[in-house]
């Protein structure tokens, strides 16, 4: 493996700047030309910080670096094979997994980052603007990355060979932004995550090439209607902003297949946290839609959204009982759709799920409103391929475990405000996949019991806000694969407990963190 090699040149040979670039050329050289791309992208990220699996395959379509496999494949699909590949290469290296076991987010050793930044400057590939503070884009790069203030960088039209802009630095001015993009005409990516800037400039609307567009976590308010002009964009990210409309002109960009929007209010655990927009029904016409959040629900809506047969992932709020109906019957002519979020219109809107036909393809399911008699509906055993299951204001009369306990590749359960009873049991043999397991504001719990041999594959264990909850449950020390657990905003007598006679039942666990 090349870590193996790598570790061992390092120790054993005094030429150590020789070593390291011998392996890694040899490494970079003999890769097809498909990975050759993806992987110096990757150098382009931050140093020391992860780099997010959808943010760099969305990346990789967006530059035209990923080949078509078939009419079956995405090509997503095909850039997640290509980071596969890479890792399996010891190239990247996985920092994190998501429930499902597939890599989240991946590293780069920094020894092999820095000669892949040589190398990507080398060939004119990209440049990353750091401590160095590069005083203009010598040789015309086709790619810039800003992750220091660079106050010396130039970003005039010199470098009429320019197609990508990721910034990365939150402090560089906005004065600095607006003149890349006005002398950049055919750029074709364009980052901006979490930016200093509160409007957009007339001049993004000009980049008649541009196939990627991130304004996320930004405090940009309106989206004008030229966005219209950006008949290529692929991948629209909007979330965490102050934005509470589209233009109806979204629906003339029939290239996207990313749109995601969202807004975040007060608490987490608040049932007004997450806000979406409105939608034209028009855009159930953008039929590349892969991703579709998060937007508000209507009837003529709902009943149209079965034309987006390539959605995968769909996050509607504002929904009332009378969609459900129809909602499900869009979400069966969607063969791809493994994702779903469902938030009701407000706290006493109740969700009827009986009789639908079954989801069998669903790994992802969040939940967000009463339920229909307060149980868990009984659609749900037909959940056998779940692995994140997110239920919050479900008002259960009666513990639900034992009708999702047949889940068995459950890896991640989210209990919020979700069960009124007083008693909560993990039978033993159940959820033996589970990994994670959130569980607050249930306000009547009393008791958690866990028998032995339940959730043996447990690792985090959040109890947050379960007021009546005054002891460590006693089979907590049953949870032997446990590594972290953290006590959130619990009554005081749980935390003397926790600090007194309850220790021992939680002196297994590596990580123990009490906070408000």
């Amino acid at each position: 493996m090349f870590y193996d090699q790598l570790s061992w040149e390092l120790s054993n040979n005094p030429d150590l700047s020789n070593s390291v670039t011998t392996i890694l050329n040899l490494s970079y050289n003999n890769l097809p030309t498909y990975l050759k791309n993806c992987f110096l992208y990757c150098s382009l990220f931050p140093e020391d910080s992860a780099i997010e699996k959808e943010m760099i395959i969305r990346l990789c379509v967006a530059e035209g670096f990923v080949e078509q496999r078939g009419r079956e494949t995405t090509l997503e699909e095909v850039a997640e094979a290509y980071l596969v590949e890479l890792a399996n290469r010891s190239l990247l290296q996985v920092v994190q997994r998501d429930a499902n076991g597939r890599a989240e987010s991946y590293g780069m050793h920094d020894l092999v980052r820095d000669i892949c930044i040589a190398t990507s400057e080398k060939e004119l590939f990209g440049i990353v603007c750091d401590n160095r503070c590069l005083t203009d884009l010598k040789g015309n790069p086709r790619r810039v990355t800003v992750q220091s203030q660079c106050e010396n960088l130039q970003l005039d039209g010199g470098s009429s060979k320019l197609r990508s802009f990721l910034l990365f630095n939150k402090q560089l001015p906005s004065s600095r932004i607006e003149t890349a993009l006005s002398n950049f005409k055919l750029m074709r990516v364009l980052s901006l995550k979490s930016s200093n800037i509160v409007s957009l400039p007339d001049a993004v609307f000009e980049l008649f090439n541009l196939h990627y567009l991130d304004l996320s976590f930004t405090k940009i308010k309106v989206i004008p209607k030229s966005l219209g002009k950006l008949k290529l964009l692929q991948t629209l990210d909007l979330s965490v902003t102050l934005i509470k409309q589209l233009p109806r002109e979204i629906t003339k960009l029939t290239k996207l297949r990313h749109l995601t929007v969202s807004s975040l209010r007060g608490d987490y655990r608040s049932f007004d946290y997450y806000f979406g927009v409105p939608v034209p029904m028009e855009i159930c016409g953008l039929k590349d839609l892969q991703i579709l959040t998060a937007i508000e629900a209507n009837q003529n809506l709902v009943s149209q959204l079965g034309s987006l047969a390539m959605l995968r992932t769909i996050y509607l709020l504002k929904v009332k009982g009378s969609y459900i109906s129809g909602l499900w019957f869009s979400f069966l002519k969607m063969p791809r759709l493994i994702e779903i979020g469902i938030d009701a219109c407000d706290k006493n809107e109740v969700l009827n799920f009986e009789g639908l036909n079954p989801l069998s393809s669903l790994e992802t399911f969040a939940l967000h409103g009463k339920l229909e008699g307060g149980v868990i509906p009984s659609i749900f055993s037909s959940f056998g391929n779940l692995r994140i299951l997110m239920l919050r204001w479900s008002g259960f009369r009666v513990d639900p475990l034992s009708s999702i306990s047949h889940i068995s590749n459950l890896t991640q359960l989210e209990l919020l405000r979700a069960y009124e009873g007083e008693v909560l049991t993990f039978c033993s043999g159940w959820f033996p996949n589970l990994k994670s397991l959130y569980l607050a504001d249930l306000l009547n719990l009393t008791q958690i019991n866990f028998e032995e041999s339940t959730t043996p594959s447990i690792l985090y264990l959040w109890l947050v806000g379960l007021r009546s909850l005054t002891k460590v449950p006693e089979g907590v020390r049953y949870l032997c694969s446990l590594q972290e657990m953290v006590i959130v905003k619990m009554p005081v007598g749980f935390v003397e407990n926790l600090r007194g006679d309850g220790h021992s039942i939680v002196q297994h666990i590596p990580a123990v963190y009490v906070r408000g």
